[in-house]
Protein backbone atom coordinates (compact mmCIF):
# COMPACT_ATOMS: atom_id res chain seq x y z
CA UNK A 1 0.00 0.00 0.00
CA UNK A 2 1.27 3.34 -0.79
CA UNK A 3 0.93 6.57 1.01
CA UNK A 4 1.73 10.17 0.36
CA UNK A 5 4.83 11.27 3.14
CA UNK A 6 2.50 14.30 2.72
CA UNK A 7 -0.96 13.04 3.43
CA UNK A 8 0.96 10.76 6.32
CA UNK A 9 2.20 14.38 7.83
CA UNK A 10 -1.55 15.68 7.68
CA UNK A 11 -2.94 12.58 9.49
CA UNK A 12 0.05 12.80 11.89
CA UNK A 13 -0.87 16.65 12.79
CA UNK A 14 -4.41 15.65 13.24
CA UNK A 15 -3.95 13.12 15.77
CA UNK A 16 -1.62 14.71 17.55
CA UNK A 17 -4.66 17.76 17.34
CA UNK A 18 -7.21 15.31 18.87
CA UNK A 19 -5.05 13.84 21.73
CA UNK A 20 -4.11 17.33 22.90
CA UNK A 21 -7.99 17.95 22.55
CA UNK A 22 -8.61 14.76 24.85
CA UNK A 23 -5.64 16.53 27.23
CA UNK A 24 -7.41 20.11 27.56
CA UNK A 25 -10.99 18.70 28.79
CA UNK A 26 -8.78 17.26 31.66
CA UNK A 27 -6.05 19.15 32.12
CA UNK A 28 -7.56 22.65 33.53
CA UNK A 29 -6.37 24.57 35.90
CA UNK A 30 -8.01 25.52 39.29
CA UNK A 31 -8.19 28.25 41.55
CA UNK A 32 -10.47 29.36 44.79
CA UNK A 33 -12.05 32.57 45.20
CA UNK A 34 -12.88 33.40 49.05
CA UNK A 35 -16.14 33.26 50.20
CA UNK A 36 -16.71 34.88 53.93
CA UNK A 37 -19.86 32.93 56.21
CA UNK A 38 -21.20 35.41 59.32
CA UNK A 39 -22.27 33.65 62.27
CA UNK A 40 -26.07 33.73 63.11
CA UNK A 41 -25.52 36.13 66.34
CA UNK A 42 -25.41 39.64 66.77
CA UNK A 43 -21.31 39.84 67.41
CA UNK A 44 -20.19 38.72 64.00
CA UNK A 45 -19.03 41.46 62.00
CA UNK A 46 -16.29 43.18 60.11
CA UNK A 47 -16.01 47.33 60.60
CA UNK A 48 -14.54 50.10 58.33
CA UNK A 49 -14.46 53.41 58.74
CA UNK A 50 -13.52 54.51 55.64
CA UNK A 51 -13.20 57.96 53.79
CA UNK A 52 -16.03 58.23 51.72
CA UNK A 53 -15.45 61.09 49.88
CA UNK A 54 -14.48 59.28 46.76
CA UNK A 55 -17.99 58.45 46.32
CA UNK A 56 -19.81 61.90 47.67
CA UNK A 57 -21.23 62.36 44.40
CA UNK A 58 -21.08 58.93 42.99
CA UNK A 59 -21.12 55.58 43.85
CA UNK A 60 -21.73 51.84 43.14
CA UNK A 61 -22.41 48.98 45.73
CA UNK A 62 -22.44 45.49 44.24
CA UNK A 63 -22.05 41.72 45.94
CA UNK A 64 -22.89 38.27 45.72
CA UNK A 65 -24.73 37.39 48.80
CA UNK A 66 -26.22 33.85 50.08
CA UNK A 67 -29.23 34.09 52.22
CA UNK A 68 -28.42 32.42 55.79
CA UNK A 69 -31.36 32.52 57.43
CA UNK A 70 -35.35 33.77 57.26
CA UNK A 71 -35.32 35.08 61.14
CA UNK A 72 -36.36 38.37 60.11
CA UNK A 73 -38.29 38.49 56.48
CA UNK A 74 -37.30 40.80 54.75
CA UNK A 75 -35.05 42.81 57.73
CA UNK A 76 -31.65 40.83 57.88
CA UNK A 77 -29.23 43.36 56.13
CA UNK A 78 -25.56 42.68 55.74
CA UNK A 79 -24.24 46.52 55.00
CA UNK A 80 -25.05 49.29 56.89
CA UNK A 81 -23.43 52.58 56.27
CA UNK A 82 -23.38 55.69 59.70
CA UNK A 83 -22.33 59.06 59.31
CA UNK A 84 -20.79 60.68 62.35
CA UNK A 85 -23.62 62.39 63.05
CA UNK A 86 -25.50 58.57 63.65
CA UNK A 87 -27.78 58.78 60.77
CA UNK A 88 -27.97 56.34 58.54
CA UNK A 89 -26.80 56.67 54.76
CA UNK A 90 -26.43 53.03 53.27
CA UNK A 91 -28.28 49.87 53.82
CA UNK A 92 -28.82 46.99 51.52
CA UNK A 93 -30.42 43.32 53.12
CA UNK A 94 -29.57 39.92 51.48
CA UNK A 95 -33.78 39.94 50.25
CA UNK A 96 -33.37 43.14 47.35
CA UNK A 97 -34.29 45.97 49.79
CA UNK A 98 -32.04 49.00 49.69
CA UNK A 99 -31.61 52.30 51.32
CA UNK A 100 -29.79 55.29 50.31
CA UNK A 101 -30.89 58.43 52.36
CA UNK A 102 -34.20 56.96 52.37
CA UNK A 103 -35.48 53.08 51.27
CA UNK A 104 -36.29 52.17 48.26
CA UNK A 105 -36.32 49.04 45.91
CA UNK A 106 -38.60 45.88 45.22
CA UNK A 107 -39.16 42.47 46.70
CA UNK A 108 -40.34 39.28 45.75
CA UNK A 109 -41.46 35.86 47.23
CA UNK A 110 -38.42 34.51 45.34
CA UNK A 111 -36.13 36.90 47.30
CA UNK A 112 -36.68 34.72 50.54
CA UNK A 113 -35.00 31.80 49.57
CA UNK A 114 -32.47 30.71 52.15
CA UNK A 115 -29.21 28.95 50.86
CA UNK A 116 -28.88 30.34 47.12
CA UNK A 117 -26.98 32.77 45.79
CA UNK A 118 -27.83 36.60 44.80
CA UNK A 119 -26.13 39.25 42.87
CA UNK A 120 -27.00 42.42 44.21
CA UNK A 121 -26.15 46.06 43.43
CA UNK A 122 -27.03 49.40 44.12
CA UNK A 123 -26.33 52.53 41.98
CA UNK A 124 -26.19 56.01 42.49
CA UNK A 125 -24.95 59.13 40.75
CA UNK A 126 -25.65 63.11 42.03
CA UNK A 127 -25.89 64.90 38.53
CA UNK A 128 -28.94 62.55 37.36
CA UNK A 129 -30.11 62.48 41.02
CA UNK A 130 -30.89 59.04 40.60
CA UNK A 131 -30.69 55.42 42.55
CA UNK A 132 -31.19 52.40 41.07
CA UNK A 133 -31.21 48.85 42.48
CA UNK A 134 -30.55 45.53 40.81
CA UNK A 135 -31.08 42.44 41.38
CA UNK A 136 -29.17 39.48 39.26
CA UNK A 137 -28.35 41.30 36.65
CA UNK A 138 -32.08 43.28 36.47
CA UNK A 139 -33.25 46.59 37.63
CA UNK A 140 -35.63 46.21 39.86
CA UNK A 141 -36.28 49.63 41.13
CA UNK A 142 -35.37 53.46 41.02
CA UNK A 143 -35.79 56.55 42.52
CA UNK A 144 -34.81 59.98 42.79
CA UNK A 145 -32.82 61.65 45.14
CA UNK A 146 -33.27 65.32 46.30
CA UNK A 147 -31.21 68.17 45.01
CA UNK A 148 -27.96 69.10 46.98
CA UNK A 149 -27.97 66.15 49.08
CA UNK A 150 -24.51 64.18 48.77
CA UNK A 151 -22.71 60.89 49.92
CA UNK A 152 -21.87 61.57 53.28
CA UNK A 153 -18.39 61.02 53.52
CA UNK A 154 -17.39 60.44 57.19
CA UNK A 155 -18.96 57.51 58.90
CA UNK A 156 -18.29 53.86 59.80
CA UNK A 157 -19.25 50.49 56.92
CA UNK A 158 -20.61 47.27 58.82
CA UNK A 159 -20.87 44.03 56.83
CA UNK A 160 -22.93 41.68 58.80
CA UNK A 161 -25.03 43.45 61.43
CA UNK A 162 -27.29 46.69 61.19
CA UNK A 163 -26.00 49.26 63.13
CA UNK A 164 -27.12 52.39 63.88
CA UNK A 165 -24.46 54.47 65.85
CA UNK A 166 -21.40 55.69 64.46
CA UNK A 167 -18.10 53.84 65.70
CA UNK A 168 -19.77 50.50 64.98
CA UNK A 169 -22.41 50.73 67.83
CA UNK A 170 -26.18 50.41 68.12
CA UNK A 171 -26.21 46.91 66.80
CA UNK A 172 -29.61 45.97 66.40
CA UNK A 173 -30.61 43.02 68.52
CA UNK A 174 -31.18 39.88 66.35
CA UNK A 175 -30.74 41.36 62.95
CA UNK A 176 -27.50 39.85 62.02
CA UNK A 177 -27.44 38.67 58.76
CA UNK A 178 -25.65 35.60 58.92
CA UNK A 179 -25.07 34.23 55.81
CA UNK A 180 -22.38 34.15 53.12
CA UNK A 181 -21.20 37.01 51.16
CA UNK A 182 -18.53 37.20 48.26
CA UNK A 183 -16.81 39.55 45.78
CA UNK A 184 -18.00 42.71 47.86
CA UNK A 185 -17.22 45.58 45.93
CA UNK A 186 -17.75 49.72 46.55
CA UNK A 187 -17.15 51.88 43.17
CA UNK A 188 -16.70 55.52 42.74
CA UNK A 189 -18.94 55.75 39.97
CA UNK A 190 -22.71 54.93 38.57
CA UNK A 191 -22.20 51.50 36.60
CA UNK A 192 -24.25 50.95 33.82
CA UNK A 193 -26.72 48.31 33.34
CA UNK A 194 -24.63 46.55 31.00
CA UNK A 195 -22.16 46.54 33.54
CA UNK A 196 -23.99 45.10 36.01
CA UNK A 197 -25.44 42.14 33.85
CA UNK A 198 -22.08 41.35 32.71
CA UNK A 199 -21.33 41.10 36.18
CA UNK A 200 -24.20 38.84 37.25
CA UNK A 201 -23.77 36.59 34.07
CA UNK A 202 -20.14 35.95 34.68
CA UNK A 203 -20.92 34.17 37.91
CA UNK A 204 -19.27 34.43 40.88
CA UNK A 205 -16.07 32.96 39.31
CA UNK A 206 -15.54 35.88 37.20
CA UNK A 207 -13.05 38.98 37.64
CA UNK A 208 -14.60 41.04 35.97
CA UNK A 209 -14.88 43.66 38.82
CA UNK A 210 -10.91 43.87 38.81
CA UNK A 211 -11.19 44.80 35.43
CA UNK A 212 -12.72 48.87 36.98
CA UNK A 213 -8.93 49.85 38.49
CA UNK A 214 -9.00 52.64 40.27
CA UNK A 215 -13.07 53.21 39.91
CA UNK A 216 -13.07 50.12 42.21
CA UNK A 217 -12.57 51.99 45.43
CA UNK A 218 -13.34 49.19 47.98
CA UNK A 219 -11.77 45.97 46.98
CA UNK A 220 -12.88 42.67 48.00
CA UNK A 221 -9.42 41.44 48.62
CA UNK A 222 -9.16 44.44 50.92
CA UNK A 223 -12.00 43.60 52.98
CA UNK A 224 -10.46 40.18 53.39
CA UNK A 225 -7.25 41.17 55.23
CA UNK A 226 -9.92 43.39 58.07
CA UNK A 227 -10.13 42.04 61.10
CA UNK A 228 -13.15 39.87 61.68
CA UNK A 229 -15.28 39.70 65.16
CA UNK A 230 -17.74 37.27 66.20
CA UNK A 231 -17.88 33.97 64.64
CA UNK A 232 -16.49 34.03 60.69
CA UNK A 233 -15.67 31.40 58.86
CA UNK A 234 -13.86 31.29 55.21
CA UNK A 235 -15.48 29.12 52.49
CA UNK A 236 -14.59 28.57 48.51
CA UNK A 237 -15.91 28.65 45.49
CA UNK A 238 -13.65 26.51 42.99
CA UNK A 239 -13.51 28.08 39.83
CA UNK A 240 -11.40 26.91 36.29
CA UNK A 241 -9.20 29.14 34.68
CA UNK A 242 -11.81 30.15 31.85
CA UNK A 243 -12.26 34.16 32.47
CA UNK A 244 -11.51 35.33 30.06
CA UNK A 245 -12.22 33.35 27.36
CA UNK A 246 -9.59 30.65 26.86
CA UNK A 247 -7.10 30.89 24.05
CA UNK A 248 -5.65 28.32 21.31
CA UNK A 249 -3.40 25.74 22.93
CA UNK A 250 0.17 25.54 22.27
CA UNK A 251 1.32 21.75 21.75
CA UNK A 252 3.95 20.88 23.47
CA UNK A 253 5.14 17.04 22.07
CA UNK A 254 8.09 15.37 23.14
CA UNK A 255 11.62 15.65 22.21
CA UNK A 256 10.94 14.53 18.55
CA UNK A 257 8.61 17.13 17.10
CA UNK A 258 8.66 20.65 17.42
CA UNK A 259 5.64 23.06 19.21
CA UNK A 260 2.53 23.89 17.03
CA UNK A 261 -0.34 26.33 16.59
CA UNK A 262 -3.00 24.52 14.26
CA UNK A 263 -6.55 24.32 13.82
CA UNK A 264 -8.33 21.07 12.01
CA UNK A 265 -9.85 23.41 9.39
CA UNK A 266 -5.64 23.63 8.28
CA UNK A 267 -5.66 20.22 8.02
CA UNK A 268 -8.80 19.80 6.34
CA UNK A 269 -8.32 22.18 3.62
CA UNK A 270 -5.29 20.48 2.48
CA UNK A 271 -4.69 18.64 -0.54
CA UNK A 272 -2.40 15.93 -1.93
CA UNK A 273 -3.06 14.50 -5.52
CA UNK A 274 -0.45 12.43 -5.10
CA UNK A 275 -1.93 10.09 -2.37
CA UNK A 276 -4.77 8.85 -0.86
CA UNK A 277 -6.78 10.99 1.50
CA UNK A 278 -7.61 10.05 4.92
CA UNK A 279 -9.42 13.28 6.17
CA UNK A 280 -12.79 11.34 5.70
CA UNK A 281 -11.42 8.35 7.95
CA UNK A 282 -11.37 10.88 10.72
CA UNK A 283 -14.63 12.66 10.50
CA UNK A 284 -15.79 10.24 13.58
CA UNK A 285 -13.30 12.33 15.99
CA UNK A 286 -15.72 15.31 15.64
CA UNK A 287 -13.08 17.71 16.37
CA UNK A 288 -13.08 21.65 17.19
CA UNK A 289 -12.02 23.71 13.95
CA UNK A 290 -10.04 25.21 17.13
CA UNK A 291 -7.95 23.41 20.02
CA UNK A 292 -8.64 26.02 23.07
CA UNK A 293 -7.85 25.69 26.29
CA UNK A 294 -7.30 27.78 29.82
CA UNK A 295 -4.98 30.63 29.63
CA UNK A 296 -3.18 29.37 32.79
CA UNK A 297 -2.26 26.11 30.90
CA UNK A 298 -0.86 27.13 27.56
CA UNK A 299 1.03 23.62 26.77
CA UNK A 300 -0.29 20.30 26.96
CA UNK A 301 2.77 17.91 26.64
CA UNK A 302 2.41 14.71 24.95
CA UNK A 303 3.73 11.58 26.75
CA UNK A 304 5.45 8.59 25.50
CA UNK A 305 2.45 6.50 25.98
CA UNK A 306 0.19 8.46 23.84
CA UNK A 307 3.05 8.85 20.94
CA UNK A 308 2.39 4.90 21.34
CA UNK A 309 -1.24 5.24 21.06
CA UNK A 310 -0.79 7.73 18.12
CA UNK A 311 1.05 5.19 16.29
CA UNK A 312 -1.64 2.45 17.19
CA UNK A 313 -4.85 4.41 16.14
CA UNK A 314 -2.12 5.87 12.71
CA UNK A 315 -1.40 1.95 12.00
CA UNK A 316 -5.53 1.33 11.88
CA UNK A 317 -6.35 4.48 9.77
CA UNK A 318 -3.78 3.11 6.79
CA UNK A 319 -4.46 -0.55 6.85
CA UNK A 320 -0.93 -1.23 7.78
CA UNK A 321 -0.81 -3.78 11.27
CA UNK A 322 2.45 -4.06 11.27
CA UNK A 323 3.42 -0.03 10.85
CA UNK A 324 5.01 1.20 13.86
CA UNK A 325 5.55 5.00 13.97
CA UNK A 326 5.05 7.62 10.97
CA UNK A 327 6.74 4.93 8.41
CA UNK A 328 5.15 3.27 5.96
CA UNK A 329 6.45 0.07 3.35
Amino acid sequence: MSVSVSTLARVWIKLFIFLAYQHSTVAHSYYTKTVLQFGQDDHSYILLKPDMSPVSEAVSVCAWVKRGSNHLSNYQYWLSYVDQFNKTELVISDTGRFFLFKGFGSRHETDLSVGEWHHLCLTWWYPSLTKIAYYDGLEIGSENTRPGRKFRSSGTLMLGQLHKKYGGGGIKDYHFFGGELLDFNIFSKQLTSGQIHEMYTGGRCSNYTQSFGADRYIAWDDILQLERHGTMNENSVVCQHDHPLPTEVTVAPTEAAESLVISTEEVESSSDESGPQYTDLLEDLELPTTIAVDKATTEVPITTTENSQIAEVFANLVGQEDLVGPKCK
